[in-house]
């Protein structure tokens, strides 16, 4: 049965008194919560962030297209989409943009365009700094055009945050040879074949 306050003036006269104490209590709260931030970029977290929830939908479903091309070998068709993604989105984007990057840089690698590889890998790092995948696959192509010792910096960097891969020991292992760290290097390549014996043959 539903309550008509409005037929009892004295309940609705003591709801006013316990919300009158109640509400000056928030005041209260209110004020020590913006005496105790009150800068504007502590106050920024609280804002809506990242990419317009339609157009996140759309980062994923093309990037997921892509990569369906790019693992059928469908390279050229796959780079088309990762093109228009990355010339189709803004700022804003970037954090959504992070795995396209990455992916961009594995069909840029794929076709033997090292270089362009290596700027896409830094760029998806600078969005995603961990993403041990990311600098495995970047170590791997400053290997291949001949950086050795950059390649060394950033494997040294994947081992470290993501130790599951033996492709990143072996990919140590292969840049500290270049750099005649020939006991680093074993113990590298003996790290790769732990994980996985047949890696070698």
């Amino acid at each position: 049965e539903l309550y008509d306050l409005g037929q009892d003036p004295d309940e609705l006269r003591n709801l006013a008194e316990e919300n009158a104490g109640r509400t000056e209590q928030m005041r209260e709260q209110l004020r020590g919560i913006i005496a105790a931030a009150p800068a504007r970029g502590e106050l920024e977290m609280f804002e809506p962030q990242g990419v317009d929830p339609k157009e996140r939908v759309e980062i994923m479903a093309r990037s997921a297209e892509a990569l369906a091309l790019q693992r059928s070998g469908e390279l050229e068709a796959a780079e088309t989409i990762l093109r228009e993604l990355l010339a189709g989105h803004g700022a804003g984007a970037e954090p959504e943009l992070a795995t396209v990057h990455d992916l961009y840089a594995k069909v840029l690698y794929g076709t033997g365009r090292f270089e362009e590889s290596i700027e896409e890998y830094r760029k998806a790092l600078r969005v995603d700094h961990p993403a041990g995948e990311a600098r495995t696959n970047l170590g791997a192509a400053l290997l291949r055009v001949g950086r050795p010792d950059e390649a060394a910096e950033v494997l040294a960097e994947a081992v470290t945050i993501q130790p599951v891969f033996a492709s990143t020991y072996s990919n140590y292992g292969s840049a500290l040879l270049a750099l005649e760290r020939f006991a680093e290097s074993a113990e590298q390549f003996r790290a790769a074949m732990a994980i996985d014996p047949g890696l070698l043959d």
